[in-house]
């Protein structure tokens, strides 16, 4: 029996394959670029949050 017939109408998939991969999930798949993301967040959390403890520290008299 055909593959093609079975599937339903609504699926969102086209049968012939020809979709293209959408841009995010080619980003998100790449598990470099999340782990250099994720180090990104992690240095530029941790310097804003420095620069907030330097501002918010007395000065001397």
């Amino acid at each position: 029996m055909n593959q093609q017939a079975q599937m339903p109408a609504d699926s969102g998939q086209r049968p012939d394959g020809d979709e293209p991969i959408p841009v995010m999930q080619e980003i998100y798949d790449n598990i470099w670029f999340l782990f250099l993301v994720s180090g990104v967040i992690v240095l530029v959390s941790y310097i804003i949050w420095s620069l907030i403890d330097l501002v918010n520290r007395p000065t001397l008299p």
